[in-house]
């Protein structure tokens, strides 16, 4: 006797559109899922030797059988003795909702079945999304140096906020005017106490393009930073010495001899060996003379072996010939920073050398040290402008040294957060920056 379909579902009608339309998405989700039973269209296999079949027997196309293993999997079974149908005929009409609940059990069956769980094993999961990365800070260069505040009245709200002060300091045009001599560049005793009450409360580094030996002799304070020519040449408290590059010394020195030899025939041009770096100085050359001095510089820079190893950047008046690497004032300041964090984090390295037991150590991240400090850099050049930048991200204090004089020796664009007017102004900031300043504390130790 044939059995009853589920529900009392009477026979399909092909010609309602919603249930072929959910019979068809059943028939895909098959073809995806190489279901026993279902062959889909198209598909070619080696020829399999023809049954005997009966007279009355119908030839089964692939949407025939699959329209059969359907009748099984909604319930529609049929009794022994079937009448024989058409082979497009499906034996029952179902409704809407029998259709969906018959859909997802499907689904639901085949996800659980170990077939498909060893499916699911063998695809390789996608990539997780990256995540969306904080807005960058504000790196942009203003449009005009001029309508920046003035640094000065600062100090007691930048020690507001608890933060360990680390502060870089440019040396010519900054810690002493520029002048027509060089070698005449000398500190004076007032910047120099100031300088020196400072460190005494705050970490101090000198960062210029001068040769770090001429720094030490012209500052004389062995407890500071010293990051000479652009920061390729370091040293420091603790035995700290690192330099980049030192293998192009030699090259450098070749370029200096042979710039000495060629600009012999522009009076007021000289040139200065900063170890790591070549000066090519021209302010006290006369105005129609400066193009020939840079001629000169280019042409050296184009020969053999200066082409491709040196590069040329603009100062104040200068020319810097330096390693054509990845390196400036803005590198040496990040490596000075960075040094600073692991001797105050990294017990195992550096050891116990403040007092602060292993035990105040543990757990302290390399974020809540960067946010426990607050860097503050003094500069007037351009080359400053590296530096400007690069501590940008930390919220940084970017002071800009532009005299009067300067309107036409230095553009306007800066990465600058605050100005000072000369040298006197920068010694009242640093003696600000003293006073405000408590005795000095570990970063760690807050």
């Amino acid at each position: 006797m044939a059995s009853t379909p589920r529900n009392g579902v009477a026979d399909l009608n092909l010609d309602d559109d919603d249930s072929i339309k959910k019979m068809s998405e059943v028939a895909k989700f098959a073809r995806q899922n190489n279901i026993p039973g279902y062959r889909p269209n198209g598909h070619h296999s080696a020829p399999k030797p023809q049954k005997q079949r009966s007279e009355n027997s119908i030839r089964e196309t692939p949407m025939s059988a699959l329209r059969r293993r359907l009748s099984g999997w909604f319930g529609l079974g049929a009794s022994t003795s079937k009448p024989p149908r058409r082979a497009n005929s499906l034996p029952g009409k179902i409704s809407r909702d029998d259709s969906e609940h018959a859909l997802s059990e499907l689904k639901q069956s085949l996800s659980q079945s170990p077939r498909w769980q060893r499916r699911r094993k063998s695809v390789p999961k996608p990539p997780p999304k990256p995540r969306m990365p904080p807005p960058p800070p504000r790196t942009a260069p203003c449009s005009d140096w001029r309508e920046l505040q003035s640094a000065r009245g600062i100090a007691q709200a930048l020690r507001a906020g608890r933060r360990q002060l680390v502060v870089f300091l440019d040396y010519d045009g900054t810690l002493t005017p520029i002048v027509s001599d060089p070698d005449a560049a000398t500190l004076s005793d007032h910047m120099r106490d100031a300088v020196g009450k400072l460190s005494d409360k705050a970490t101090v580094a000198i960062v210029s393009g001068r040769a770090r030996e001429k720094l030490r002799n012209f500052v004389q304070l062995p407890e500071l930073y010293y990051a000479g020519s652009h920061g390729f040449d370091i040293d420091g408290p603790g035995g700290l010495r690192h330099s980049v590059s030192s293998e192009m010394v030699p090259v450098l020195r070749a370029a200096r001899d042979l710039l000495i030899e060629r600009l012999q025939v522009i009076e007021g041009s000289s040139v200065e060996d900063n170890r790591f770096s070549v000066s090519v100085h021209w302010r006290n050359c006369a105005v129609d003379d400066r193009p020939a001095v840079e001629a000169i510089v280019d042409s050296t820079l184009s020969e053999a072996p200066f082409a491709g190893v040196l590069r040329k950047n603009s100062g104040k008046c200068v020319y810097e010939l330096r390693p054509d690497v990845k390196w400036d004032k803005g590198e040496a300041v990040l490596y000075l920073l960075e040094l600073l964090r692991r001797r105050e984090t990294d017990f195992d390295e550096y050891g116990d050398d403040d007092g602060v037991s292993e035990d105040r150590i543990a757990g302290f991240t390399e974020d809540e040290w960067y946010g426990g400090v607050l860097p503050v850099y003094v500069g007037d050049d351009v080359t400053d402008e590296d530096a400007f930048k690069a501590i940008a991200p930390f919220g940084a204090v970017s002071v800009l040294v532009c005299p009067s004089g300067d309107k036409v020796e230095r553009p306007r664009a800066t990465h600058a957060t605050h100005t000072l007017k000369d040298v006197d102004d920068v010694r009242a900031f640093v003696d600000e920056l003293a006073s405000a300043c408590a005795s000095r504390p570990s970063v760690r130790g807050r």
